[in-house]
């Protein structure tokens, strides 16, 4: 997001860092139940947000250490703890800011409810999801049966082998034939060094690319695997580009590698 963008978040981040640090100062004590067996206490209330909000970004975030598994969807089911904070920072501003408590309060719900219907609208009206299909079919009607086709993400494989089904009503089926050969991307977010992940691509691209004189390559959210394009650079220095084309959020290019 551009850095003017998060300016229109300063309100929502106000709101939750309010109802992360001060919003336990603001769950009452509570009642009996009905059956009169007491209720938890405040505190472990709180622990429980503050649990549903943390605990998922937490486990993500070490798994994606080794390697990367993040999606935005992954994290969509802590929205209502996140929902909660808010409606705890509400809370803290019209109980701590005086006679302008609950008319702050008031403009900040209107504002948070008046930019999650903006962003519906936007979810709605303008392309989100990548158009994965198009590409493919592009790929699949022009690629010969001898070309190299590398996958830059490798779950793109299934992806691949539906939309390339051309009518099929079993999309699965013969998919093999459809995609080989195939290679997964070269994963380089490991850390290592430039030099030592360079020859370790460049001796990977060798032994993958040795039989093929053509390669297509299809490319989404390339930073999650080669943040440092390395692949890139080597299809670029070994070969050249042919042919290509842009799809909402996938690449498509078709190198011819430069002769041995």
């Amino acid at each position: 997001m551009p850095p003017g963008d998060l300016l229109w978040l300063a309100p929502i981040f106000f709101l939750g860092l309010a109802g992360l640090l001060l919003g336990w100062t603001e769950i009452g004590s509570g009642s009996r139940t009905a059956n009169h067996g007491l209720t938890l206490a405040p505190w472990r209330r709180f622990l429980m947000i503050l649990s549903w909000f943390l605990v998922p970004i937490g486990a993500i975030y070490l798994f994606s250490l080794r390697q990367p598994i993040f999606t935005d969807r992954y994290i969509i089911w802590i929205a209502p703890a996140a929902m909660l904070l808010f409606a705890l920072g509400v809370q803290v501003v019209v109980r701590n800011a005086g006679t302008l408590g609950k008319p702050l309060g008031a403009l900040l719900v209107c504002y948070l409810l008046g930019f999650w219907l903006y962003a519906g609208w936007q979810q709605k009206s303008l392309p989100m999801k990548y158009n994965l299909r198009d590409a493919v079919s592009y790929v699949h009607g022009t690629r010969t049966p001898d070309a190299l086709l590398i996958l830059q993400i490798p779950h793109m494989e299934y992806g691949y082998r539906y939309y390339s089904r051309e009518g099929h009503t079993q999309p699965f089926a013969d998919s093999e034939s459809r995609l080989a050969p195939w290679q997964p991307g070269l994963w380089t977010n490991n850390g290592h060094p430039d030099e030592e992940t360079r020859s370790d691509v460049d001796r990977h691209m060798r032994a993958i690319t040795a039989d093929h004189a053509e390669v297509w390559l299809l490319r989404s959210e390339v930073e999650m695997w080669d943040q440092r394009r390395l692949m890139d650079e080597w299809l670029e220095e070994h070969g050249e580009v042919v042919d290509q084309a842009d799809f909402h959020g996938v690449q498509v290019r078709h190198y011819r590698l430069n002769p041995p």
